[in-house]
């Protein structure tokens, strides 16, 4: 924390920028395995420091959907959900489906890992 003009401001570490942070653990866990998916989680000052070539992904990203969406942009290829193998010709729908189906599903069984106890919960840990 710093004092400046009699007032406490508090500011994010400089010493290692949090999207080289998410990098190397990506690059670190793929030595065990191929990294199905990863998510970061940050407070509002860790978005300052995304480059600027994640933004204009982003950017791009945000324009193709909504291309998508109006219909003057048709894809090729179908998007495939990874989990369940289902089709959708959006991004957008592909994204939604997602999110009201697996991440629920995920959620349910981490809730159902944290109740269990004993041998039940070795059972559903071993089983996720």
């Amino acid at each position: 924390m710093l004092q400046y003009s009699g007032s406490w401001i508090t500011s994010p570490p400089n010493s290692f920028p949090p999207f080289e942070a998410a990098v190397q653990l990506k690059t670190s866990t793929s030595s065990f395995g191929v990294v199905r998916s990863m998510v970061a989680c940050a407070n509002q000052h860790s978005f300052s420091h995304v480059p600027k070539v994640v933004r204009e992904q982003r950017r791009e990203r945000k324009l193709l959907n909504q291309l998508e969406n109006k219909g003057g942009i048709k894809s090729i290829q179908p998007y495939i959900c990874k989990v369940c193998g289902r089709r959708f010709y959006t991004n957008e729908k592909l994204v939604n489906h997602f999110k009201q189906i697996h991440e629920r599903e995920h959620h349910k069984r981490l809730n159902q890992i944290e109740s269990a106890r004993g041998s039940r919960r070795v059972k559903l840990v071993g089983k996720l």
